[in-house]
C-alpha cells in the first residue's frame, strides 16, 4: 500500500508526462481507487474492537469493585455471625485486590455469578458495607460483562474479513503494476529517463 502511495504520488508530480501516456492517467485512476478502498478496510481493521475493548474495559473496572465491595461486605457479616454454615464463605471468597484485577474474564464473571448466588440469602445483613441493591448491582454488571466477551470474536472476525478484503486489494494493485502501468511505463526508459526512474 504504501508502494501503491507512492507510485500515485510520483504520478500525480508529473501529469504532463501522464497526460501524454496512453492508458496512464486511467490506470493511475484505477490506483486510486483502489487505494481509497485500502484504506477502507485498512480502517476497519485499525477499528477491530477498539471500541468494544474500551467499553468492556470499563465494564470489567464496575465489575470488579462492585464484586470486591460485595465480596468484603459478605465476609465482614459472616465473620461476626455466629452460624456455622456460613463460616466457609471467609474462605471461599478470600480474594485480594489484585488477584480480581488479575482474573481472566471468564474466571470474573464466573465468581461474580457464585458470589451472587452466596450473599442474595444474607443481602438484607450486610449493611452498613453494601445494600441488597449492591448485590443486584453485581448480577447485572456481571450480565453486562458477559455480553462483551463474544463480541471480541465477532469483531475478530470482520477483522480477519477486513484483511481479506486488503489481500485482495494487494492482488489487484499488483496485477496492475504488473500487466498495466509496467508496460506503459517502459517506453519512458528512453524518452525521459527521469520519469521513468
Amino acid at each position: 500500500v504504501k508502494m501503491a502511495r507512492s507510485v500515485s504520488g510520483i504520478l500525480l508530480g508529473a501529469e504532463e508526462s501522464v497526460s501524454k501516456t496512453p492508458g496512464l492517467e486511467d490506470a493511475h485512476s484505477e490506483l486510486i481507487e483502489l487505494l481509497l478502498e485500502s484504506e477502507k478496510y485498512i480502517q476497519k481493521q485499525i477499528d477491530k474492537g477498539i471500541e468494544i475493548t474500551d467499553q468492556k474495559g470499563k465494564t470489567r473496572k464496575q465489575l470488579e469493585t462492585k464484586f470486591r465491595k460485595v465480596r468484603s461486605a459478605l465476609v465482614a457479616f459472616v465473620i461476626t455471625s455466629k452460624d456455622a454454615a456460613i463460616q466457609g464463605l471467609v474462605k471461599k471468597f478470600e480474594y485480594s485486590k489484585s488477584e480480581v484485577e488479575h482474573m481472566r474474564d471468564i474466571t470474573l464473571f464466573s465468581n461474580s455469578y457464585v458470589l451472587y448466588g452466596d450473599t442474595t440469602p444474607h443481602a438484607a445483613k450486610l449493611v452498613p458495607h453494601a445494600t441488597a441493591e449492591d448485590v443486584e448491582d453485581l448480577k447485572k454488571l456481571a450480565d453486562n460483562f458477559n455480553i462483551y466477551l463474544p463480541k471480541k470474536r465477532t469483531q475478530t472476525s470482520k477483522s480477519m474479513v477486513a484483511t481479506q478484503n486488503i489481500e485482495e486489494v494487494l492482488v489487484k494493485m499488483d496485477t496492475l503494476f504488473r500487466e498495466t502501468m509496467d508496460k506503459l511505463m517502459d517506453p519512458w526508459e528512453f524518452n525521459d529517463h527521469d520519469f521513468y526512474w
